[in-house]
């Protein structure tokens, strides 16, 4: 399947063609564009519960649940029992590393948010106040084009202990990403929580990280314009597994500035769609090379 066309102008009515060069031009077809947001949260923040839930509430529109994909970060402002090893390393995103502060968000990973205490700053991480605001955003991102797309397949093996992600990704000729990595994240959903303060004795977790490929992810290889990775995560037995989804994202990885980071694109499955799916994605071409994470 081609991302581009060559046009060709061949007749001109009632004239001489004076310019032959300039018969011709190839048009590049960009894709569409998912949205990943990163929410810095931890039970110790009083203040997280009322970010949280509003970006549940937002992520409840039908008009952005299958396009908007959620990870949170249990860092920021201490830790919990749900922190990663990545959590703290992403605390490198906040412009006044190591000061840093919950709730916090990141969308895409675009350095294009006012700062939380100086508007005319512009940074990646923002402090939503409602689910409209964090709607305003996301749909500042829905309606950019991206310039490679991603397809995603699960499975799980014989006794449904573990779950492989078979990723594909794909590149138009406008891709430029310097130092494209792919991450892949496996999440679990409403994890009852009687310990999240400023929340009562009532609480869910949303988007918590049960396992991922690494933090920085893994480098992509282009074979002409498509790349193919998979990766397999053992599941725990207190985990519920219909509550479970898996995001694979690709981004600038740069180490130096971790304010041009930015997401290219996105793609989720959820653990209870697998046995609805048929064949590996659309994008990968070749069956992915399966390793072991």
């Amino acid at each position: 399947e081609s991302d581009s066309w060559l046009l060709k102008l061949t007749g001109l009515n009632g004239g001489a063609d004076e310019v032959a060069d300039n018969n011709s031009a190839e048009a590049v077809y960009a894709y569409q564009r998912n949205v990943l947001i990163e929410e810095f949260t931890t039970e110790r923040c009083p203040n997280c519960p009322s970010v949280a839930n509003a970006l549940h509430e937002f992520l409840s529109q039908a008009s952005y649940a299958d396009r908007v994909y959620a990870i949170a970060h249990h860092s920021g402002y201490y830790e919990d029992s749900y922190t990663q090893p990545a959590d703290r390393d992403y605390l490198q995103f906040y412009p006044e590393y190591p000061g840093n502060y919950a709730p916090g968000m990141m969308m895409n990973r675009r350095a294009a948010y006012p700062h939380y205490n100086s508007s005319s700053y512009l940074n990646t991480i923002f402090i939503p106040g409602s689910a409209s605001t964090i709607a305003y955003y996301a749909d500042i991102e829905l309606q950019r084009e991206a310039n490679a797309v991603l397809g995603l397949t699960l499975a799980y093996n014989a006794d449904s202990t573990q779950v492989t992600a078979s990723v594909g990704v794909k590149c138009n000729a406008m891709y430029d990403t310097p130092n494209p990595h792919l991450n892949v994240f496996l999440l679990e959903n409403d994890i009852f929580s009687s310990s999240q303060s400023g929340a009562g004795k009532s609480f869910y977790q949303q988007h918590v990280t049960r396992a991922y490929n690494s933090t920085w992810g893994e480098p992509v290889e282009w074979d002409d314009n498509t790349f193919q990775y998979s990766c397999t995560f053992d599941l725990q037995d207190n985990w519920v597994k219909d509550n479970m989804e898996v995001v694979a994202f690709v981004y600038n990885y740069n180490a130096n500035d971790f304010q041009k980071c930015e997401v290219d694109n996105c793609v989720r499955f959820k653990l209870t769609d697998i046995l609805e799916q048929t064949g590996l994605p659309t994008v990968c071409g070749p069956k992915a090379v399966t390793e072991k994470a």
